[in-house]
């Protein structure tokens, strides 16, 4: 035998409920008057609700409105009998509902019910009659207030488990008012609608009406939102928002919550509507923030665009809700501590699938860092969520090789068009806080107002730590030193290249802003250097020092004040053209004279030369460095082809300089290469000369010898022609490299077999990555590789 669970169906299928059949087989003394009354309530159900056809209206449902038969004054005698006391009563309704709800399960389970799926109008019209017809029977019954309560509660309780249990009624219900609640304004004023409510809530269906209304509305806000608010940053929303729940969606469901908390004294106990429309842009607010916290990432990189939407989420996450006594909808609201949190954990992860990884541009990963500050201070001002999202952006910056130089360069050009950190700038020539707004502040901070940090906010959270931006950016790194060198080495080649002094010293004060003065002494000996300089040169030229058309300008630097310049050249050196070294002896002798007792170490690498070549009946201007200026020298003195090693030879300079400056002039169409190593004008009545001056970018003119350049390059880098295609594909995904993380992804990217990039030396590998900038395929920007734009 199996086991089988005793419940109360099967206990009651064993012991029928006591019902009031039973009544009439115990014959007693007043036993006339119980069978008076049990005829006159027989059959204890309306009658017509059994009809299987003869009553059908035209719908195909019964008409079911008979008037329940008005008792005669034997029957009345028989109630009075009977029913004296509130003891008998309860008693008889107790006995009387087990007989209904036989009557129900028959009228449930019967062909009229089972066989026709009734619309949720026709259930209406059903309860409405059964609830009439024992109302009705209630009254004449004579029961006492709280006896009629009971049996009320109880037949409308039992009514509503039969249409929960044995019928589709949840499903109809939810039908009708998804296609009739919100069909316009006027709807929810109706007679009908209010019928309809005060009819659910007479059988104690108020809980699932209110769901079901519920449920829609949130439904239809949702919709709403996704419709109208799904990427529109660019205007405020709320109160669009506020309008269309207004208009929309409060009229109907403030009326079904009115109607069904009290729908017998609906007057008298509605609920405040200010608080259900309240509780409504709750719901509203809600649905908003979760659109947005899917979007957070896109609204960053899209700022300043998205004002107005981020705005919105400030508004939303910022509204203070504890101060309301209830909230009538039961709806389960995300609380703000919640949302905050999702929305701080989207941004981390879009951050560490979109950005934080190697193949990230640096300036990609500064900008959206930048926006990211200035985003989120407006959606939380007091900086807590702030701190949160940009930790692991800091936490990758400070390991980026190039990150210090991009931010050097970014801080100090202005030009909008050239710098792509130009909002960097912008932020550098903002007065940044006085040292009276930070004494202020630590006032602030230690004064009885002071108010604790927010309760989600980290351990180690400063408030107004990460406003600045470039006080936010500099902090990531644990010394100011390091820009403070970079500042020093990038002002330095300026100087050295006579760039504009009054420009160089108006960024110096602006970093001792940010910096503190003290931090740049040896900058400003550097300036200092170059101004005593341009009076020096006054001094000479008063003496007739430059006495034909080659000018010979000169920079006295004091060595111990320029390592970040001089540290690069110290290895390298060249023997200048004889009428520059001969300038330079006769400088020095005037430099004794002028400051007796020191003297002068000629720097050959440092500077620029101005030339004019006389080239293909053209006069052509060019400014370069010292080294490609003394190798086209040696072409102005000799009409023959020059070598490679003739010309290292001659000028002292490695062969890789001399390479170099080589390609260059091969490049510009004034050299011509006849083999590997072998060097001839490309024009025999070609002259070089020049005078030294400021710089500029030249600019490739002739094509053929370009051409021509990059088959030769090809056979002189032999295999290393094969990284060619590798190269490119790393700099379409990570768009800038410097040479030694080049070569460090070659190891990676390319087989062995191929080529083993370990017996690459680091000078080969850069030599060829030269080449390739020579021939536009490359370009050499700030010490890292790109691509060459179009």
């Amino acid at each position: 035998m199996s086991d089988i669970a005793i419940t109360k169906d099967i206990i009651r299928s064993i012991i029928p409920s006591p019902n009031l059949n039973d009544l009439s087989n115990n014959q007693s003394e007043i036993d006339n008057d119980i069978t008076i009354l049990l005829e006159w309530l027989s059959p204890y159900f309306p009658p017509n609700l059994l009809t299987t056809t003869s009553n059908i209206n035209k719908d195909g449902f019964p008409t079911i409105y008979n008037k329940f038969p008005e008792p005669s004054q034997r029957i009345k005698a028989a109630i009075r009998s009977c029913l004296k006391d509130e003891h008998n009563q309860l008693e008889f309704i107790r006995l009387y509902l087990n007989s209904i709800n036989g009557k129900f399960n028959e009228f449930f389970q019967s062909p009229i019910m089972v066989g026709n799926k009734l619309s949720f109008l026709q259930f209406i019209d059903m309860i409405k009659a059964i609830m009439y017809y024992f109302g009705i029977q209630s009254d004449y019954l004579n029961l006492t207030v709280s006896i009629k309560r009971v049996l009320i509660k109880k037949l409308s309780l039992l009514l509503s488990s039969f249409l929960i249990d044995k019928t589709n009624f949840i499903d109809e219900m939810g039908i009708y008012f998804n296609e009739t609640l919100f069909k316009s304004p006027e709807s929810a004023n109706s007679l009908d609608l209010i019928d309809i409510i005060t009819t659910l809530v007479s059988i104690d269906f108020t809980n699932q009406l209110n769901d079901i209304v519920i449920k829609l509305s949130i439904k239809r806000i949702n919709h709403y939102i996704v419709q109208n608010c799904t990427c529109v940053w660019d205007k405020p929303l709320l109160q669009d928002i506020n309008n269309f729940i207004e208009r929309e969606i409060f009229p109907s469901f403030s009326i079904v919550i009115n109607y069904s908390t009290s729908p017998q004294h609906p007057g008298n106990h509605q609920v405040d509507n200010s608080f259900l429309l309240y509780d409504l842009i709750r719901i509203a607010d809600d649905e908003l923030v979760s659109l947005r916290i899917k979007e957070i990432y896109s609204l960053i990189l899209k700022f300043p665009n998205t004002y107005h939407a981020l705005n919105d989420l400030h508004e939303c996450l910022s509204q203070k809700f504890n101060h309301r006594d209830f909230n009538k909808i039961p709806y389960s609201y995300n609380s703000q501590a919640f949302q905050r949190t999702k929305l701080v954990e989207m941004f981390i992860k879009k951050c560490e699938d979109n950005l934080l990884h190697s193949g990230a541009n640096t300036i990609d990963v500064i900008t959206t860092y930048t926006k990211t500050i200035k985003s989120f201070l407006i959606i939380d001002p007091k900086g807590v969520l702030l701190d949160k999202v940009v930790r692991p952006i800091r936490k990758y910056l400070k390991f980026r090789d190039d990150i210090i130089i991009k931010l050097v360069y970014g801080f100090l050009d202005d030009n909008h068009e050239t710098n792509e950190l130009y909002e960097l700038a912008q932020e550098l020539r903002r007065p940044s806080r006085s040292p009276k707004m930070l004494q202020q502040q630590h006032e602030e901070d230690n004064s009885l107002n002071w108010v604790p940090d927010p309760i989600d906010a980290l351990p180690d959270f400063k408030k107004g730590k990460l406003e600045d931006i470039i006080e936010s950016l500099i902090s990531i790194f644990n010394s100011k030193e390091i820009f403070i060198d970079e500042f020093t080495k990038l002002f330095g080649q300026k100087l050295i290249k006579f760039k504009d002094i009054n420009e160089i010293e108006s960024n110096l004060n602006l970093l001792k802003l940010r910096f503190g003065k003290n931090n740049f002494t040896t900058l400003d000996i550097m300036i200092r250097d170059i101004k005593q300089s341009q009076l020096l040169q006054q001094e000479a030229d008063a003496q007739n020092y430059n006495t034909d058309n080659i000018v010979f300008s000169s920079s006295v630097l004091s060595h111990l004040y320029w390592p970040s310049v001089l540290e690069e050249i110290n290895n390298v050196n060249f023997n200048v053209p004889t009428i520059i070294q001969q300038k330079f002896e006769s400088f020095k002798q005037t430099y004794s004279k002028i400051k007796p007792g020191r003297t002068l170490k000629f720097v050959p690498n440092l500077g620029l030369v101005k030339l004019n070549i006389e080239f293909k009946k053209q006069n052509i201007a060019y400014e370069v460095s010292p080294d490609k200026a003394a190798i086209i020298s040696l072409f102005s003195e000799q009409e023959s082809e020059l070598s490679v090693s003739y010309i290292s030879k001659t000028l002292n300079m490695s062969e890789y300089m001399a390479s170099k400056g080589l390609s260059y002039w091969v490049k510009e169409g004034i050299l011509m290469e006849l083999t590997k190593t072998l060097y001839i004008v490309n024009e025999e009545d070609d002259d070089a000369n020049g005078d030294i001056m400021a710089f500029s970018n030249a600019t490739s003119s002739n094509n053929s010898a370009t051409q021509k350049s990059a088959d030769i390059g090809n056979n002189r880098f032999g295999e290393l022609n094969q990284l060619e295609s590798h190269i490119i594909t790393m700099l379409q995904n990570i768009t800038s490299l410097p040479g030694e993380r080049i070569k460090t992804l070659l190891k990676i990217m390319v087989p062995k077999e191929k080529i083993d990039i370990n017996n690459v030396s680091d000078s080969s590998l850069e030599e060829y990555l030269d080449y390739l900038v020579e021939e536009n395929k490359l370009e050499l920007k700030n010490g890292n590789y790109n691509l060459k734009k179009n």
